[in-house]
C-alpha cells in the first residue's frame, strides 16, 4: 500500500522528464537546445480502508538557447504589403519547484471528500538579442537592434475541495466543489535599443530603460450540483456556479538619466496601474434520457457576468459592464446497432478577457512593433457543434466521420495600426513610417468548419492494419488593419495513410504519411496571400535478430513549399540503433543509437493570423550518439 518513487536525470538532448509549467511568461516554444536537470519524489499510501494519499515534489532546471529567424507578410490594403524580418538569439534559464498533494477520503458508503492542493514556484533569467527590419516594395523602412534582460519570479497556488453525497434513492446525488488558484508574477527587465526610422530621422532614438512589473490574479470558484432521477430512464441535473477573479497589475518604466547615472526618469506612456474584479454567476439545469439505443440531453443555463476594471495611472478611468447570456447545451447519441453509432453535440460558452488584454499600457519590448491592452473588451460568445459517426464492419473494417463547427461573436482579435507615414496616436504615441501598434479588440465574423474521414482495413498478408484519413477545414479570422476589416481565410485539405504491423514478436514496423495543402487569402490585399504544401512521412522498424541482437531505425522525411524565401527546406531525420539483449531471460539491453544520422534536423513553423502570414525557422538539436543500458526488473519480492 505504501510506495516511494525517486526519479532523477540530467541531459543536454532536450529530454524533459516533468512538465515544466511556464509561470514567468518566458519560454522558447520548444525550439533550440536545452540542458535539463530534474529530481522527482512521489509518495503513495493507503491508510486503512478509507484514505488514499498521493504526494509529490519535483525540481526542474532548464537552460535553453534558441535562435529564431522570422518572416511576416502583412495584409496591407496597398499594392505591396510590408514584410518584417527578425533574427532573435535568446537564452533562458529557469528553476522550478512543484509540490502536489491529493487526499481521497471515503467517509462512508454515501459520502466522500477529495482535497487536492498544489504549489509551484519558478524563477527565470533571460537574455535576448534581437535584430528586426521592415521593408516595403524593396525599400527599408526601419531597423532595430536591441538587447533585453529580465529576471522574473512567479508562483502559482491551486486548491480544490470536492464533497460528494449519495442519497438512498438511486441516482439522487449532491456535490459541492470549492476551487481557488492564485498566480503571482514579479519581474525586472532592462531594454537597450537602437532604432532607425528612415522616413523620419528625428524619430530615430536610443532607448535605455528599466521596467518593474507585478501582477497578481486570483480565481475563486464555488459550484453546487444536484441530480434527481425522473422516471425509469431520465435524470435531472441542477447546477449553480459562482466565480470571482480579482486581479491587479502594475508596470513602472524609467528611463536612464546620464546626469544621475541611474534610472530616474519616469516614462508615463509605458507605465500603468490597473486592477480588475470579474464575477460570474451561472444557474440552470439539464435533463438526460438514457435508453437502450438513445442517450440524449438538453439543458439551459443563465449567466450574468460583471467586468469591473479600474485604472489609476497614468490617468484614472473605470469600466463597469454587465453581460447576461443564455447558454444552451444539447447532446444526442444514437446506437444504430452494436457496431454503428451517431453522436451530435452542441454547446455555447463565453470567455472573459485576461488582465493583460485589458491593461492599457504600451509594451515596447520590440520598438518597431508596440503592443497595448484594451479596457473596453467584451466577452466573446461561442457556438460549437460536433457530429460524429462510427461504424465497424464484419471484417474488422472501421469507418469514422467527424464534423466540427464554431462561430464566435465578439471574438477577441487583433487591431493593427501600421504606419504608412509618420503618425501621432492619442497625442503622445509616435509611430514612424513602417512601425506598428497592436491591440486586442472585439469583432464579429470568426468561424471555422472542420471535417475528418477515416477508413481502416486489415491487411492479412502482412499482418497489418491500413488506415486512410481525409480531412479538410476552413477558418475565417477577422482582424482590423489600419481601420479596415481584414478577413484572413485559411483553407486546408489533407490526406493521411498509416500502415501498422506486428508480424511476430521479432519484427514490427509502422509507416505513416501525411500530405496537406493550405491556401490563405487576405480580403484587403489578395497579393499578400499564400499557398503552402507540407508532406511528412515517418517509418519506424524494429527487428530482433538471431543471437538476441536488436536493430531499430526511424526515418522522418519533411518537405515544404510555398513558404517565404529561404524557408522552403526539405530534410530527412534518420535515427539508427543497434544493440543486444543480455542475460538468460533477456532482462538486459545494451544499445548504441545515432540520432539524426545525416545531420539534417530542422524546425520550421508556418502560421496564419488575422494580420499576417508568418514563417519561423529555429535552431534545433542535431546529430548525436547515445549508449543506453536497460535492465528490466520483472518481479518485486513481497
Amino acid at each position: 500500500d505504501e510506495r516511494v518513487t525517486i526519479t532523477a536525470q540530467t541531459n543536454n538532448v532536450n529530454m524533459q522528464n516533468f512538465s515544466d509549467q511556464n509561470l514567468t511568461g518566458m519560454n522558447s516554444g520548444g525550439a533550440g537546445t536545452s540542458v535539463t536537470k530534474s529530481l522527482g519524489i512521489n509518495y503513495n499510501n493507503k491508510i486503512g480502508k478509507k484514505i488514499d494519499i498521493n504526494g509529490s515534489y519535483s525540481f526542474n532546471e532548464n537552460d535553453n538557447s534558441a535562435e529564431h529567424n522570422t518572416c511576416r507578410q502583412y495584409g496591407l490594403a496597398a499594392d505591396s504589403g510590408q514584410i518584417y524580418n527578425e533574427f532573435n538569439n535568446a537564452n533562458n534559464n529557469s528553476y522550478s519547484h512543484r509540490l502536489y498533494l491529493r487526499i481521497n477520503y471515503n467517509i462512508d458508503s454515501m459520502n466522500s471528500l477529495l482535497i487536492d492542493p498544489q504549489l509551484s514556484l519558478q524563477k527565470s533569467y533571460s537574455h535576448s538579442s534581437l535584430f528586426g527590419s521592415t521593408t516595403q516594395a524593396g525599400d527599408t523602412l526601419n531597423k532595430t537592434v536591441n538587447n533585453n534582460q529580465a529576471n522574473t519570479l512567479g508562483y502559482m497556488f491551486y486548491g480544490n475541495i470536492l464533497f460528494r453525497h449519495r442519497f438512498k434513492k438511486q441516482g439522487r446525488t449532491f456535490s459541492i466543489n470549492l476551487n481557488t488558484s492564485n498566480n503571482h508574477n514579479n519581474g525586472l527587465s532592462f531594454l537597450n535599443a537602437q532604432n532607425i526610422f528612415y522616413a523620419n530621422a528625428a524619430a530615430s532614438d536610443t532607448l535605455n530603460q528599466k521596467t518593474n512589473t507585478l501582477w497578481n490574479n486570483w480565481n475563486i470558484l464555488a459550484n453546487a450540483t444536484y441530480t434527481e432521477p425522473l422516471g425509469k430512464n431520465g435524470q435531472l441535473q441542477l447546477q449553480y456556479n459562482y466565480t470571482t477573479q480579482p486581479g491587479n497589475s502594475i508596470r513602472n518604466t524609467d528611463n536612464f538619466s546620464l546626469p544621475d547615472g541611474a534610472y530616474t526618469i519616469p516614462d508615463s506612456a509605458l507605465s500603468n496601474t490597473f486592477s480588475s474584479n470579474n464575477t460570474m454567476q451561472k444557474l440552470g439545469g439539464s435533463y438526460q434520457y438514457n435508453a437502450k439505443k438513445i442517450i440524449a440531453s438538453i439543458g439551459l443555463y443563465y449567466q450574468v457576468a460583471e467586468l469591473y476594471n479600474n485604472q489609476s495611472m497614468p490617468y484614472s478611468s473605470t469600466v463597469d459592464k454587465t453581460f447576461s447570456n443564455f447558454l444552451p447545451v444539447a447532446s444526442f447519441q444514437y446506437k444504430i446497432s452494436d457496431k454503428r453509432n451517431l453522436h451530435v453535440n452542441y454547446t455555447a460558452n463565453t470567455m472573459s478577457p485576461s488582465v493583460t488584454q485589458l491593461q492599457n499600457v504600451i509594451n515596447n519590448a520590440n520598438p518597431l512593433q508596440l503592443t497595448t491592452g484594451n479596457p473596453e473588451l467584451k466577452q466573446p460568445y461561442s457556438h460549437n457543434i460536433m457530429m460524429r459517426y462510427s461504424a465497424i464492419g464484419k471484417n474488422s473494417n472501421m469507418f469514422f466521420a467527424t464534423v466540427n463547427g464554431t462561430y464566435t461573436q465578439n471574438v477577441i482579435s487583433n487591431k493593427s495600426i501600421i504606419a504608412d507615414s509618420n503618425t501621432l496616436l492619442n497625442g503622445n504615441i509616435l509611430l514612424p513610417k513602417g512601425s506598428q501598434l497592436n491591440m486586442p479588440v472585439n469583432i464579429n465574423g470568426a468561424w471555422s468548419v472542420y471535417a475528418n474521414l477515416t477508413y481502416g482495413i486489415p491487411v492479412h498478408i502482412i499482418k497489418s492494419n491500413l488506415n486512410l484519413t481525409l480531412y479538410s477545414g476552413i477558418t475565417n479570422t477577422p482582424g482590423i488593419i489600419n481601420e479596415i476589416i481584414n478577413n484572413s481565410e485559411n483553407k486546408n485539405v489533407g490526406l493521411g495513410l498509416t500502415i501498422s504491423s506486428n508480424i511476430n514478436e521479432n519484427i514490427d514496423f509502422t509507416f505513416t504519411s501525411n500530405a496537406s495543402y493550405n491556401a490563405t487569402i487576405n480580403s484587403i490585399n489578395t497579393a499578400v496571400s499564400a499557398n503552402y504544401f507540407n508532406e511528412s512521412s515517418y517509418l519506424t522498424f524494429n527487428w530482433v535478430l538471431p543471437g538476441a541482437f536488436v536493430f531499430n531505425t526511424q526515418m522522418n522525411y519533411q518537405t515544404n513549399s510555398g513558404l517565404s524565401d529561404g524557408y522552403n527546406q526539405n530534410f530527412l531525420l534518420w535515427n539508427v540503433g543497434f544493440g543486444k539483449k543480455l542475460f538468460k531471460k533477456r532482462q538486459g539491453d545494451i544499445r548504441l543509437t545515432v540520432y539524426d544520422l545525416l545531420k539534417q534536423n530542422n524546425s520550421i513553423q508556418h502560421s496564419v493570423t488575422e494580420s499576417y502570414i508568418s514563417d519561423v525557422r529555429s535552431n534545433i538539436l542535431q546529430r548525436y550518439l547515445m549508449l543506453t543500458f536497460t535492465y528490466n526488473i520483472r518481479n518485486f519480492h513481497k
